[in-house]
């Protein structure tokens, strides 16, 4: 085979600068270098060195079986220049000692051969190289070799080219400047404006350089704002004619300055923004591709009222049901307020969303699973009065319902989330919200059934390209791991078999999504390892540690929408044979925390683990809950209630 005759080919260039960067005009030198196994027979070698640009993007049709029909494609190609030339040409007859002549074509000798070669960039206004998201453009020079009888390959290596601008351009080097202003609310609600002026010293600049951005402020609002500024770039493909057009923005780096307050003027401010020194160069001398950069500058406004939600019995942001989070809420007041109300909500619930395609129907599957809403008012409604200046502090305590709640998750069809959110209401303004999430982890409990023990056989007689038979004994210490613990696995095994076999571990996880009778469900590996090969008629008892990793989310069975689900699977890689395997359910739990405190209110009984403490309250009134939530229900049933895979009445299994 080709592959098998030439090796170590490469195609070397001599740098012309330090960044080993081509412009238009340029001479590139270098030479080939090409090893040959054997005996070889090579008519010609030539080189080719080509420019073009090349874009290319669709648009989705309707969906389903029948979604190719509606989707459109949209390409365009310009080249730029194409050169050729002949590094060795065809009946080429020499006295070197490593060639010798045989008919039409060279015969080369085995051992390593060199070649170089010379070709000039020509002169002209070509782009940068550039790859992007529905295009790029290239610059390549490819080596083909031929051989007679065989089919001729092709060797790529593509230049880096860069456009060269004269950055000194009156034109680049000329300042530039905007202004904006914006006002709040609308109508007879409609605040003072905020104005915005913002300047940069010239237009060019070059990867790596900082940009200094010079900004005045007016805010004559009643409320803070934040500026922010940041460095975008802009990616235009376009078809010949510019007859269609696709456009992606994409943010290369971002900064944000220091909150200015309400009532201000005349506030002067810089900020520095790097650009990446790799961001690609500016092209605008391309008909089907454009890039650009802008620098956005804009100001994000903060209802000054509600500055913070603090959490202080969080502070690890876990918790467990039947835990009590205490805290506080601050008001920082520059003048007189007048406020309605101002509450605090407690709520968990899990919510599940995905989208299925049937022909040019889009069906949508949604599900929400409500565990509790508590919600609390700091200053009741109809209580409200007028607040004068200053830092006012309303603390706050709440207690989890001691229910059977799911642990805390994240996918990418479903959610359970657990947050706090506080809502200050005031006369003809929009309320202000402030929102908290906390992670919740499930209550473990000592359920026998997590330590039993897991055994399992397999045997397996081999078929087609391989003979004999394939055993297997595995088993595990127990069911229930805890996050970061390693699962110990010993297989006997008994490779009767004509091949090597080698002994494979997979832990994966499974997730299941349930709406309106439908379920959804995504497989996901988590990590593999590879055991020592075992010879055929041998036998051989492995014993391997497979460490499950510290953030992978707890097994979730308790929860009807959303399941999480483990596997380890344990299998025999035989080649041209179907891989006998063994697959141990796995549930995972919550790593061990810390150690209990011992001021631990008696009112909380933990069960399982009991690493997080519930905290006093920094100080004013307590604000409990209802006197029900305070006594704990039934401890939680065990883990074999739920089951690994439940029955789904009513669903399409998959």
């Amino acid at each position: 085979m080709f592959e098998q005759t030439f090796k170590n080919f490469k195609i070397n260039f001599n740098a012309v600068n330090e960044r080993s960067t081509f412009s238009s005009g340029d001479l590139v030198t270098g030479h080939i270098s090409f090893e040959l196994t054997k005996e070889t027979k090579i008519a010609s070698i030539s080189m080719e060195l080509k420019g073009r640009a090349h874009v290319h993007w669709s648009t989705q049709g309707s969906g389903g079986r029948k979604r190719r029909r509606g989707r459109r494609h949209f390409s365009a190609t310009l080249d730029f220049f194409n050169f050729r030339s002949a590094i060795l040409h065809e009946h080429r007859v020499t006295s070197c000692l490593s060639l010798a002549v045989c008919g039409e074509a060279t015969k080369f000798r085995p051992g390593t051969h060199l070649y170089p070669f010379t070709c000039q960039l020509p002169q002209g206004n070509f782009p940068s190289t550039f790859h992007g998201v529905h295009g790029e453009t290239v610059y390549n020079i490819t080596v083909c070799i031929s051989r007679p009888w065989h089919l001729s390959k092709d060797f790529v290596t593509e230049l880096n080219f860069v456009n060269h601008i004269d950055t000194n351009q009156p034109e680049l080097q000329a300042p530039l400047s905007g202004s904006n202003q914006m006002t709040l609310c609308c109508l007879w609600c409609a605040s003072p404006p905020i104005t915005m002026t913002v300047s940069v010293e010239k237009k060019a600049f070059v990867p790596g350089e900082t940009v200094r951005i010079i900004c005045e402020f007016s805010n004559r609002s009643s409320r803070t704002v934040t500026p922010k500024v940041r460095l975008v770039q802009k990616q235009i493909y376009y078809t010949h004619n510019k007859v269609n057009k696709n456009m992606i923005v994409k943010s290369l780096a971002s900064m944000t300055g220091q909150p200015i307050g309400d009532h201000t003027s005349e506030v002067h401010t810089e900020m520095m923004i790097t650009i990446p020194s790799s961001a690609p160069h500016t092209i605008s001398n391309c008909s089907i591709l454009v890039v650009e950069y802008l620098v956005e500058r804009h100001t994000s406004e903060h209802i000054k009222p509600l500055s913070s939600l603090s959490h202080w019995a969080m502070s690890l942001y876990l918790m467990l049901s039947g835990d009590r989070i205490t805290g506080q809420i601050t008001l920082d007041l520059s003048g007189d307020c007048k406020i309605d109300a101002i509450c605090v909500k407690l709520k968990g619930k899990a919510e599940v969303k995905w989208t299925e395609n049937y022909g040019k129907t889009a069906v949508t599957y949604h599900n929400k699973e409500k565990y509790f809403s508590i919600k609390q008012f700091v200053i009741p409604e109809g209580q409200g009065n007028n607040i004068g200046k200053g830092c006012h502090v309303y603390p706050f305590t709440f207690q989890i319902p001691a229910q059977e709640l799911p642990s805390s998750f994240k996918g990418s069809c479903g959610k359970i989330r657990y947050s706090l959110e506080a809502n200050l209401s005031r006369p003809m303004r929009l309320d202000c919200k402030a929102k908290e999430q906390f992670t919740l982890l499930h209550r473990g409990n000592s359920d026998p059934s997590l330590m039993t023990p897991q055994h399992s056989v397999i045997d397996k007689k081999m078929r087609l390209f391989t003979s004999g038979t394939v055993g297997m004994d595995a088993n595990i210490a127990h069911t229930g791991f805890r996050q970061g613990e390693g699962i110990k696995v010993v297989a006997s095994i008994h490779n009767k078999s004509s091949r090597d076999i080698k002994p494979k571990y997979c832990l994966y996880e499974k997730i299941s999504y349930f709406a309106k009778g439908k379920r959804r469900v995504q497989t996901k590996d988590i990590l593999k390892e590879v055991g020592d090969a075992i010879p055929p008629s041998a036998g051989q008892t492995v014993t391997r540690t497979i460490t499950i990793p510290p953030t992978t989310c707890a097994s979730i069975l308790n929860c009807n929408i959303i399941k999480a689900e483990y596997r380890l699977r344990v299998y025999l890689d035989v080649k041209y044979a179907s891989d006998p395997e063994i697959k141990f359910p796995i549930i995972i739990l919550p790593a061990l925390q810390g150690p209990v405190e011992e001021d631990q209110p008696p009112a909380y009984p933990a069960y399982g683990y009991e690493g997080f403490a519930n905290s006093d309250m920094l100080g004013g009134t307590s604000f409990l809950q209802n006197p029900t939530a305070l006594v704990p229900s039934a401890p939680p049933p065990t883990y074999s209630t739920y089951g690994l895979y439940p029955s789904l009445t009513g669903y399409d299994e998959k």
